[in-house]
C-alpha cells in the first residue's frame, strides 16, 4: 500500500477480525466495513488524476445515468445527505463539470457538462483497469456468486428497515 493516507498494512487489517463475534457471522459487518473503507482510498488514487474523489465521481456517474434529477433525487442515489451533496455539487460546479437548471419551485435539475462527461469516460476506463486488476484472480462464477451474495444480503438488510416489518 503506497500514499500518506495509508497507516497500516494488511496484517494490522486481518488482526481487526480476530476480535470475539457474538454473532457468530465471521465478523462480516467490520469486513464489510473494512472493504468499503480500503475500496475507497485505492479508488481515490486511481481518480486522483482526474481531479476526482470517489464520491465526486459517484455523483458524476449517477448525473451520467439519471440527467435531469432532483438534488433530493440525487443525494438519494448517491446515499449521501443533501448537506454533503450540496458542497460536492457546488465544486463540481465551479469546475465545470456539472450545471444546474431551475425546475418548479426550489428545485433544481442536474445535467453534466460535456467536460464532466469527459471527465466521467476517462475515470470509468481508469476503474475498470483497476477492477480488472483486482479481480484478476476471480473467475466468472466466483463473481456472479459474490454478486448474487452481496444482493441477498442487501435485500436481507433492506427488509430490516422496513416499517411494521415482521418480527
Amino acid at each position: 500500500m503506497s500514499g500518506s493516507r495509508w497507516t497500516i498494512g494488511p496484517e494490522e487489517f486481518r488482526k481487526l477480525f480476530e476480535r470475539p463475534d457474538p454473532a457468530q457471522v465471521a465478523n462480516i459487518p467490520v469486513r464489510l466495513r473494512l472493504l468499503t473503507q480500503i475500496y475507497g482510498r485505492v479508488a481515490d488514487e486511481a481518480l486522483a488524476g482526474f481531479g476526482l474523489t470517489l464520491s465526486r465521481y459517484t455523483v458524476l456517474d449517477a448525473l451520467s445515468s439519471h440527467p435531469g434529477i432532483s438534488g433530493a433525487g440525487l443525494a438519494d442515489l448517491t446515499s449521501q445527505t443533501p448537506q454533503s451533496l450540496n458542497g460536492m455539487v457546488a465544486s463540481l460546479l465551479d469546475g465545470g463539470l456539472v450545471h444546474r437548471k431551475q425546475a418548479v419551485g426550489r428545485a433544481k435539475l442536474h445535467y453534466l457538462t460535456p467536460q464532466g462527461t469527459a471527465v466521467v469516460n476517462e475515470a470509468q476506463v481508469a476503474l475498470t483497469d483497476l477492477h480488472r486488476r483486482t479481480f484478476s484472480a476471480f473467475d466468472s462464477q466466483r463473481i456472479e456468486r459474490l454478486v448474487k451474495d452481496l444482493e441477498d444480503l442487501s435485500a436481507s438488510f433492506l427488509l430490516e428497515r422496513r416499517p411494521g416489518r415482521q418480527k
